[in-house]
């Protein structure tokens, strides 16, 4: 019992945290591709990778953005045919 009030009292302490929930639609495939981006980053350079400092790896992620632009990236052909958004 005595954890239960240690916790809450460090709760109340904290200051208040705004929670904001985003809509994003169906068709938002574009957060899909960056979420894929993501992934190859992140399984290609960042997953097994060891890097003394954080310019280190600043460096290395920069390089590996230049690689992939002049290496893998494809265009991407949209897919998404339904109604067009109204602005």
């Amino acid at each position: 019992m005595r954890h239960r009030i240690a916790v809450t009292g460090i709760i109340q302490r904290r200051a208040v945290v705004t929670i904001r929930f985003v809509y994003t639609p169906k068709h938002g495939s574009w957060l899909n591709q960056v979420e894929i981006w993501f992934g190859i980053l992140s399984r290609r350079l960042l997953k097994r990778g060891s890097f003394a400092s954080t310019e280190i790896l600043n460096q290395r992620i920069l390089a590996f953005i230049e690689f992939f632009n002049e290496t893998l990236a494809k265009p991407f052909h949209w897919t998404y045919i339904g109604k067009p958004l109204l602005v």
